[in-house]
């Protein structure tokens, strides 16, 4: 089973592309999670490029991390859209569209999309919820179909507004939404498990919700925390049930890359240390399915 990680934090870290591809395949890695994500609206917003330009940033991009012999397991879509009153907006609809095109020249064959929020579940309409959001992703299926990309819908949360500094569910925090929305929208849709995510407002044990979300798993966002931010720190440092996770896992027959999307801040001098650790944590989590 392969082992990957989101390496905005090496991007961050360095200046150049081949020093961060380097530092992440020296550890011990095979592919990576490419965070589209953070190429939109910084200063430098690659997705404000014309096409030519966009086109040749990442071809650069699957040029440097075929010279340090990774792969790209997935990517995450832009977001900061994603709340009600982006729907159907012409720049939502063109990040993501760009996103599939980015994903397909960096032969990543996944996507991770957050769903349009609206609201915490005190005062929203989950069916409206959901239609809205099944209209719009019915959209993107030309492009998935041309370009040979799945979006991978995310479990999320939603701030609550009532106490701050906490979160509830939102569309998507449970399985049986995001199996009927896959079931409704086709083979071009997949599920994306975040472990923290499912911690602060599934409502259910990690085991269970794995389990529900079944064949239709392929993606994850391995992380931790302890109920009540959504920290992404490494596994067994919160409160998750890593042994529930790696059962359900075993039980679905998941065959996926085992994909670590962490916050990681250590120092640049630590950081070939910090991801072996990282890299080991995932090898220990690859036996203990298989066990």
């Amino acid at each position: 089973m392969k082992i990957g990680i989101n390496v905005g934090f090496a991007l961050r870290a360095y200046d150049d592309y081949d020093d961060a591809f380097k530092l992440v395949k020296e550890a011990g890695f095979e592919c990576v999670d490419f965070p589209l994500s953070d190429f939109y609206r910084k200063v430098n917003n690659v997705f404000a490029y014309e096409t030519d330009e966009f086109l040749d940033f990442f071809k650069k991009i699957k040029e440097s991390l075929d010279r340090n012999g990774l792969a790209v397991c997935q990517t995450h879509a832009p977001f900061g859209l994603d709340r009600e009153e982006n729907f159907f907006t012409e720049e939502y609809e063109s990040l993501i569209v760009s996103g599939i095109v980015a994903s397909n020249i960096l032969n990543a064959p996944y996507m991770v999309v957050h769903p349009i929020r609206m609201g915490c579940r005190y005062n929203f309409n989950r069916k409206k919820a959901f239609d809205l959001n099944r209209r719009q992703l019915l959209k993107f299926i030309p492009y998935l179909e041309e370009y040979k990309v799945k979006i991978a819908l995310e479990n999320m949360y939603i701030d609550d507004p009532l106490r701050k500094s906490f979160f509830v569910s939102t569309l998507f925090s449970d399985a049986e939404e995001t199996n009927e929305m896959i079931e409704l929208l086709g083979d071009n849709f997949v599920a994306c498990l975040d472990t923290g995510h499912a911690m602060i407002s599934s409502g259910e044990p990690i085991y269970d919700m794995t389990k529900k979300l079944g064949k239709n798993l392929k993606v994850l966002h391995i992380n931790d925390n302890n109920a009540i931010l959504d920290d992404h720190n490494t596994p067994y440092s919160g409160k998750i049930d890593w042994k529930g996770f790696t059962k359900a896992l075993k039980e679905i027959g998941y065959e996926g890359v085992l994909n670590f999307e962490l916050v990681i801040k250590d120092p640049v001098e630590f950081l070939p240390h910090k991801l072996k650790y990282i890299y080991e944590l995932g090898k220990f989590l690859a036996e203990e399915i298989k066990s």
